[in-house]
């Protein structure tokens, strides 16, 4: 039994749409960038190889493989440029920079200095 590439054409829409629900539900900025190449990798070269295959007695196949070799190479190596920026703006697992805890103590210090001005305003207006 030979399969239909038409019929074939709903396995990358599939993978497309895992890829998207990664890309939303994933907690980090490490794994929406493993979604995101997966889906591009997966979906795409699986959408071009069936491409490929209907057309398969055309030039218009060998076109194809050659656009699979470049998307196969050349998105695995964007994602990895993309995450080892992120880690160089140290980007932790969490979504956040690492080394945020001086920010937080600053940010109580200003918390704590605008709680003791509100209340000099409320003393000053009482009087």
């Amino acid at each position: 039994m030979v399969l239909n590439p038409d019929f074939l054409l709903l396995l990358p829409a599939l993978i497309g749409l895992i890829g998207a629900l990664g890309l939303i539900r994933l907690p980090n900025v490490y794994t929406r960038i493993f979604a995101s190449t997966m889906c591009a990798v997966g979906c795409t070269s699986l959408l071009i190889f069936i491409l490929a295959m209907k057309h398969f007695y055309s030039l218009l196949s060998l076109k194809y493989i050659l656009l699979l070799v470049l998307i196969i190479f050349t998105s695995p190596t964007a994602s990895h440029a993309i995450a080892n920026a992120a880690y160089k703006k140290k980007v932790g697992l969490r979504g956040r920079k690492r080394g945020r805890k001086k920010q937080n103590k600053l940010s109580d210090k200003f918390r704590k200095f605008i709680k003791s001005r509100l209340a000099r305003m409320e003393v000053d207006n009482n009087d």
